[in-house]
């Protein structure tokens, strides 16, 4: 049984029975293997906003023909549109959101949020084994993914794509 304490052993499974680092250089090998592992993690994080970016896109060009109706452009401003009701529009959401369930960018994101749920948790499992240099290593992978995919994101962009244990 493992014991819930921080500690340094190396002689201890990683996340499976099979990766058991057995001297001081597999045990090198592991914590390289973690960061990466958190590395390509937030790698995943940022493929999935770029596919709900680029999903978006298509969305946004062809509501960006209308004008919108709370801009100053507006020929009265901050009124409701006049051109359709308000059940039509949500009408017409509804089946544009039904329709995005077959779509390309839909299904590729719900297969990325797949590994995204898969990694977290199998991520957060890791550090559960409070062994203090693999734990500090998923800590730098996460770190180093943050700083080389962090600056691309914004803030809201990256709450937009969450995550649960990080």
């Amino acid at each position: 049984m493992m014991e819930m304490y921080f500690h340094f052993r190396t002689n201890e499974p990683i996340l499976l029975w099979e990766w058991l680092p057995s001297d001081t250089t597999g045990y090198v090998f592991s914590c390289i293997a973690v960061a990466l592992i958190s590395l390509a993690y937030e790698g995943l994080r940022f493929a999935r906003y770029r596919v709900q970016l680029n999903g978006g896109t298509q969305t946004s060009k062809s509501r960006s023909s209308k004008k919108d109706c709370w801009s100053d452009e507006a020929p009265e401003p901050n009124c409701c549109c006049k051109e359709e009701s308000t059940e039509e529009l949500v009408h017409k959401s509804e089946i544009r959101n039904f329709a995005s369930l077959r779509s390309g960018a839909h299904i590729a994101d719900s297969l990325l949020f797949f590994f995204q749920l898969y990694g977290s948790y199998t991520l957060m499992l890791v550090w559960m084994t409070y062994n203090v240099p693999i734990v500090a290593s998923s800590a730098a992978g996460h770190i180093l993914g943050y700083a080389i995919f962090g600056p691309l994101m914004t803030f809201e962009e990256e709450e937009k794509i969450g995550d649960c244990c990080a």
